[in-house]
């Protein structure tokens, strides 16, 4: 067996992969969360973990389905990794994971549905699970047997008898060959095509309902002196303690008098004034974030567009369990009629279009100000910022991409879109397009085209 210098070696005990399988467990390599609890299940899963040893884990540890009950650990380039094998329904896990990957192992195992329930002891509530399954359509190309042809549809009827969500939807390969301009097409054009694609993947989690210890509402103002003094009477009550911090942005009015002027209490809820160390909106809620004690985080535009009465909306949807980012959505209900220009709008919806295909989940409305997430995920999303840069002014896509990348369920939130009553936007049109434009083609070079390793990388099969 030839091998990579970038690759820790292959258990001796593995079989050599085909090509596919090799580009499949590439990308869900690149699908884990770094310094997470991850487990792979299925019937060949020393390759797999091969790929996932590139990035460090909490734990790793692979569920060799078609073992006969031993445990034995093997010491990799980055990971200590154990090997369980058996049935999970019939082993201790060792702790709770926070991802479980299962490449291509619905199929294969006898009862499906029965293996996704015997999961349930390795998962905790916010638990990820990603199923991987061959397209059908490469059935008759790829095996002798038709008898297990598992479909998308499939995979979200089994996850609904077993209590998870189908969030997100994802694909993988096109061309599983060392061919002419394989890298190329996989890289480029398969994720352009994605009923043709030789795998399919499914996000999944579980509707685990919490509730919020504590509120932190963020309220980034520059130049709104005149709304100061209507946006904590607007704020309704959420029934949990709350504390509202304003971040004030480099004003030109007299907005951080106003905020001076404010009690240190209002309805029983603390009220925090910061300066913002830089510049941009992005700013601003970054250094809002910081300093917030609550273990909920709400962004609140400080020009009161988005109607404050309508935050409770966010906070049901969070607690309930229906989703792990909420997302306003000002283009679903009639707007006020100079609330938002025509070519803003046009702009709007072109964007939210381009964005949903790119982060594979609906997202209408990519700009607007108002978003609620748990205080955990923000810090995931803060520890990962480097992967997308600095890029974003706004914050909105910095918070966006990074929930997609670490597999949060996203969800629009429709709220009414109101005119402002004082001031002006601080939206610049045409150069921040431009912007917006950049920030679109990165995150589709991240998410959507990132590249895979070249087939002439992986050992030979």
């Amino acid at each position: 067996m030839t091998t990579d210098p970038l690759l820790p070696p292959m258990p001796s005990s593995a079989s050599r992969p085909t090509t596919k399988n090799l580009l499949l467990y590439h990308k869900l390599s690149l699908l884990t969360k770094p310094n997470a609890k991850t487990l792979a299940v299925g019937c060949r899963i020393h390759d797999l973990i091969d790929y996932l040893d590139e990035k460090p884990h909490q734990h790793l540890t692979g569920l060799n389905l078609a073992g006969h009950g031993t445990v034995h650990s093997i010491t990799y380039k980055n990971n200590n990794v154990s090997i369980l094998d058996g049935s999970p329904a019939h082993l201790v896990p060792p702790t709770q994971y926070d991802t479980i990957l299962l490449p291509n192992s619905l199929p294969e195992h006898y009862d499906a549905q029965q293996l996704l329930a015997d999961l349930e002891p390795w998962t905790h509530p916010r638990t990820k699970l990603i199923i991987a399954h061959q397209n059908n359509l490469w059935e008759p190309l790829l095996k002798k047997s038709h008898n297990a042809w598992v479909s998308p549809q499939d995979v979200k009827t089994l996850c609904e008898l077993t209590q998870w969500e189908v969030f997100k939807t994802d694909g993988c390969s096109l061309i599983p060959a060392r061919l002419l301009f394989a890298d190329l097409i996989n890289q480029w054009v398969a994720p352009c095509l994605p009923p043709l694609q030789q795998f399919a993947i499914s996000f999944c989690r579980k509707k685990s309902p919490r509730k919020a210890e504590m509120i932190s509402i963020i309220i980034p103002v520059r130049n709104e002196a005149g709304n100061i003094p209507f946006t904590l009477d607007k704020i309704p009550n959420l029934n949990r303690p709350t504390e509202v911090l304003f971040v004030e942005g480099n004003s030109k009015d007299n907005t951080w008098q106003a905020l001076l002027n404010l009690p240190p209490t209002h309805k029983g809820r603390d009220l925090h004034i910061l300066k913002q160390p830089g510049i941009g909106k992005g700013d601003a809620v970054r250094h809002g974030f910081a300093h917030a004690q609550g273990d909920l985080l709400i962004i609140l535009d400080g020009d009161l567009t988005m109607p404050p009465e309508e935050l409770p909306k966010y906070v049901r949807a969070l607690e309930d369990g229906i989703t792990d980012f909420a997302n306003g959505s000002r283009l679903v209900y009639t707007m006020e009629k100079t609330a938002m220009q025509t070519a803003n709008l046009i702009a709007n919806k072109a964007f939210g279009l381009a964005f949903s295909s790119v982060l594979k989940q609906p997202i209408k409305d990519t700009l607007c100000g108002t978003k609620c997430l748990w205080k955990e995920d923000y810090e995931e999303i803060a520890c990962n910022r480097s992967y997308f840069g600095n890029l974003d002014p706004f914050g909105d896509f910095d918070l966006l991409l990074g929930a997609s990348h670490l597999n949060l369920k996203i969800l629009d939130i429709p709220i009414h879109y109101k005119e402002r009553i004082y001031g002006e936007t601080n939206i610049q049109r045409w150069k921040h397009g431009v912007l917006l434009a950049k920030m679109l083609w990165l995150a589709a070079r991240k998410l959507q085209f990132h590249s895979s390793r070249p087939l002439d990388k992986y050992p030979q099969s």
